[in-house]
């Protein structure tokens, strides 16, 4: 057991030392699942891509009225600048260096080992489609670890945890409980360093609550975060039922027990750091906070009347992955941590494979459907005005992924510069009859001066 504790040992101290490993890595996974060269980011991502854009989902600003990330108004003045791969490549990197920093936060001695667990996180899965939009929090996220990593007493930690909390809150609030977690990994983990800690980031999540509701007062006049109507929000105040909005807050629930694995595997974590007492004040700490964060999200999610996405707790896979962190760097039981790991790897492995499983296609069938649609438009010049879109993209196998046809829209103006329509009724008429005449459906038609690209023989999405 000795030897196998000191191959251990030296195999993390060469991972830690060999950041090369752990960009290497990420770059695979990344290229297995088709983001590094045809990333998939989600459709109201385009928001921030496309300056003036009238075919768009949500402006900045409405977007910060109903979510309150004000700081990514101004970021929209910069973004529509970056492309899609340079939008990806930043968000990937300002990303993998949070997880490094994260992981330096948690324990002095920790590296690339704890940076490949908080990468390989479910919610990363998820957020890493809208790569415009969360790069700014992650930045921030990246400013406030380095701080955290300077100071040396509770109390600058607890200043560090309350500007970055604030801070985040304009960009995107889930990074915030983080700093929490990091706090709790930092401090004493006597009784008045957790209440303080405690305290002081409800008083600073209050703060930041205060300070969008101002700024949504003064620019939307509402005292207030207003969802999207798309949301379906049953606020308790106002037509929601307690019964109601508490069924709808348990439906996060469903989605975590898929990663049952990382949760026994981090529960027994838990539990031997406190019978080896491998940073046993710490661990507590952790635990209490991360209590306090659950009943957080669940008090926000029943009042609101919003359901609460799996993506918006990525705090629960940090609590989940320190005291694994803990242990693999702990002498006596380094074994028992490298061990502990594996249902985290596979859970974040399998579900990272869930949610890409069918989207790699997705940008390589766009980009061929708009050089078709350019060379059909350069053949028929003078016989033709304008591109209009018929059908549903869902009917096409390789884009069926895509969120609706704005989205391929959205696409078709960002890369290729196509300004495309949707189909008016009259005009939809027309080409339905006509389609209805063939033997086969056409791929494109030209029909009163419009250029009509087909996308499924029946119009069934006007979105």
């Amino acid at each position: 057991m000795n030897r196998l504790e000191r191959f251990c040992e030296i195999t993390l101290d060469r991972l830690d030392r060999s950041y090369i490993c752990y960009i290497v890595l990420i770059l695979l996974g990344m290229y297995s699942l088709g983001q590094l060269t045809a990333p998939f980011i989600a459709h109201d991502d385009f928001d921030w891509l496309l300056s003036g854009f009238d075919q768009g989902f949500e402006t900045p600003l409405s977007k910060a009225g109903s979510e309150g990330r004000w700081g990514n108004v101004i970021w929209a003045q910069f973004s529509h600048l970056l492309g899609i791969r340079a939008a990806f490549g930043l968000y990937l990197v300002s990303f993998s260096l949070m997880c490094v920093l994260i992981s330096r936060v948690v324990s002095p001695s920790a590296g690339v080992f704890g940076a490949l667990l908080l990468f390989l996180s479910p919610m990363t899965a998820e957020t890493m489609q809208w790569p415009v939009t969360q790069v700014t929090g992650v930045v921030v996220t990246v400013l406030g670890c380095l701080a955290m990593l300077r100071v040396q007493s509770d109390g600058p930690r607890r200043l560090v945890m309350a500007i970055s909390v604030v801070s985040g809150f304009l960009f995107y609030p889930s990074f915030g409980p983080l700093f929490l977690l990091m706090y709790a990994t930092r401090c004493m983990g006597d009784r008045r360093s957790v209440v303080l800690g405690g305290f002081v980031y409800v008083a600073s999540f209050a703060g930041a609550v205060l300070l969008v509701f101002s700024l949504n007062y003064i620019f939307h006049g509402t005292f207030s975060i207003r969802p999207a109507a798309w949301r379906e929000a049953t606020p308790l105040m106002h037509g929601g039922t307690l019964l109601g909005n508490i069924e709808r807050y348990l439906g996060w629930f469903s989605a975590v027990k898929d990663m049952w694995p990382a949760l026994l595997g981090g529960a027994l974590a838990y539990l031997l750091c406190f019978r080896f007492r491998v940073r046993a004040p710490q661990c507590l700490a952790l635990v209490l906070f991360g209590g306090l964060l659950l009943g957080i999200d669940a008090s926000l999610s029943v009042v609101s009347g919003l359901s609460m996405p799996l993506r918006s707790t990525v705090w629960l896979w940090l609590l989940l992955c320190i005291p694994v962190i803990f242990l693999a760097h702990e002498r006596k039981t380094i074994v028992i941590g490298l061990l502990l790991a594996l249902p985290l790897v596979y859970t974040g492995v399998t579900l990272w494979a869930g949610t890409y499983a069918d989207t790699r296609h997705v940008y390589p069938a766009m980009q061929r459907t708009g050089v078709e649609i350019a060379r059909a438009q350069a053949e028929n010049a003078g016989r033709v005005d304008d591109v209009i879109l018929f059908g549903d993209v869902h009917a096409n196998k390789l884009m069926g992924r895509l969120h609706s046809n704005r989205a391929l829209r959205n696409y078709l103006y960002k890369d290729f510069s196509l300004y495309t329509r949707q189909c008016e009724e009259t005009l939809c008429a027309k080409v339905q009859a006509e389609i209805e005449t063939r033997a086969e459906v056409p791929q494109w038609l030209i029909i009163d001066r419009h250029l009509v690209w087909v996308l499924s023989p029946q119009n069934s999405s006007t979105y």
